[in-house]
C-alpha cells in the first residue's frame, strides 16, 4: 500500500506540470495560434490520459483495500494455520494482484 500512495504521492508532485501545459496550451489557442486544431487536440488527448491514470489509480487502490481487508479477515479466521503460512497467502495475492492487468 506504501508503493501505490508513493506512486500517488508522483502524479501530485508532476500537478504543476500538468497545470502549466494546458495553462500554456489555452493562451496558445486564445492567441489563435496556426496550429490551434493541433493544440486543442493534444490538450484533450493530455486531458483524457490524465483522467485514465487516475482513475486507474483510484481503481487499484480500491483493489488493493478490498484484498488487504480480505487478508486479514482471512488471517483472523484462520490463525490456526500459523504466521508462516498466512504470510506466504498474503504473499501470492499480493503478487497476484501486482500482475493484474485491472
Amino acid at each position: 500500500m506504501n508503493n501505490h500512495q508513493s506512486l500517488k504521492a508522483e502524479i501530485e508532485t508532476r500537478e504543476d506540470n500538468f497545470a502549466a501545459c494546458i495553462s500554456l496550451g489555452r493562451e496558445l489557442l486564445a492567441a489563435q495560434h496556426y496550429a490551434s486544431a493541433d493544440i486543442k487536440d493534444k490538450l484533450q488527448q493530455l486531458n483524457n490520459q490524465r483522467n485514465a491514470l487516475l482513475r486507474r489509480w483510484e481503481e487499484r487502490w480500491e483493489n488493493l483495500q478490498l484484498s488487504t481487508s480480505l487478508l486479514s479477515r482471512y488471517a483472523l479466521t484462520h490463525s490456526h494455520l500459523g504466521v508462516k503460512r498466512i504470510r506466504e497467502m498474503s504473499n501470492r495475492y499480493k503478487n497476484l494482484f501486482l500482475s493484474c492487468s485491472c
